[in-house]
């Protein structure tokens, strides 16, 4: 590895808080410490929440309601993977950035599989998973604008699909993922932070009326 490219590497791992780096990261632990923390949040008492994690509620909330859940994760992080492992009954996580697919990939077994997925297009995956049944499955995967078809795909054969990073379908927002929920039976999104996450369904209404959301499809006020 050239030294230049070295550097930005270890700065991109120093920005994470050290519990993430390697080798003290842990999913069990971190699943715990999320768990853990997720009534102080729905009290309002954590307002320091990074961007990657205000997803985290709302996959607490859902696996907590489907035991043994079998879940479809595009994008692997650390604020969806460890709950993924932890929470799921069997998993599939799949990711396109090689340095992401990297920090999981240990993680990898008979039960929760990771994986490295190729082939994909900026609009697109050739992908036979989301042609398969989920009960959960998570959207927040790169090439940004292959988001909604990967979407679209899912909502056939997912009871819910959760979408993150949706808050330029509300309100102005430097984000470009294009996403459209108008054609969905069940739309709910989470907006307790300035990064929202949306969960629609094409199968039953969406249980999460309890968290701070909305019902609407456009702008919220």
């Amino acid at each position: 590895m050239r030294l230049g490219t070295a550097r930005r590497a270890l700065a991109r791992e120093l920005r994470w808080p050290i519990r993430l780096r390697r080798p003290l990261f842990s999913p069990a632990r971190e699943c715990r410490r999320i768990v853990a923390r997720q009534p102080r949040v729905l009290a309002g008492a954590v307002v320091d929440v990074s961007d990657w994690e205000t997803h985290e509620p709302v996959h607490v909330e859902l696996l907590a309601r489907k035991p043994g859940a079998r879940v479809l994760e595009l994008g692997t992080g650390y604020g969806s993977t460890p709950l993924v492992l932890g929470l799921s009954g069997s998993s599939v996580s799949l990711e396109t950035d090689e340095a992401w697919y990297r920090r999981f990939a240990r993680f990898d077994s008979a039960t929760h599989r990771v994986a490295f997925w190729r082939d994909v297009s900026e609009f697109d995956w050739d992908c036979p998973y989301l042609e398969e049944e989920w009960d959960i499955a998570l959207v927040d995967n790169a090439p940004a604008h292959s988001r909604q078809r990967n979407l679209e795909k899912l909502s056939a054969h997912s009871r819910f699909v959760v979408c993150h990073d949706t808050q330029e379908v509300f309100r102005p927002s430097p984000s470009d993922y294009r996403w459209d929920f108008m054609s969905f039976r069940s739309v709910w999104t989470y907006t307790q932070f300035g990064t929202y996450t949306t969960v629609i369904s094409n199968f039953e209404d969406i249980p999460l009326d309890h968290l701070p959301g909305t019902r609407a499809l456009t702008s919220v006020t």
